[in-house]
């Protein structure tokens, strides 16, 4: 399931950081221990303490972190985390795979079963 050891020990990390331990809250973490850059901006995304997305959205559906920049790899997993997360985001198959390499794919597909 986990893609390797850091992933699943980030993951830990996060699960014990909150009170939450629904399928959806879990799909949310499971993408972001899985990506490095999101996983570092995890406090910006997540507030642990009132267990809810730091997030706004744009017009698009864009999630916007404020002054944080998101590659266009890290805004489809995101957004495809969000949508599994709350059914938040505009999120369609084309758009979150067309710009993922090869091991946000399998994150992508493995959050996704």
């Amino acid at each position: 399931m986990f893609i390797n050891e850091e992933h699943e020990k980030r993951y830990k990390r996060l699960k014990s950081k909150s009170r939450c331990n629904h399928s959806e809250f879990n799909s949310l973490m499971y993408i972001i221990a899985g990506n490095e850059q999101l996983y570092n901006k995890v406090n910006s995304i997540y507030n642990f303490k009132e267990n809810k997305l730091n997030l706004s959205f744009n017009d698009e559906g864009e999630p916007y972190l404020g002054d944080l920049w998101l590659s266009s790899s890290e805004s489809a997993l995101l957004r495809l985390g969000i949508q599994m997360y709350n059914n938040g985001t505009k999120q369609n198959v084309f758009d979150t795979f067309c710009s993922l390499d090869e091991y946000n794919c399998v994150l992508a597909i493995n959050c996704i079963k």
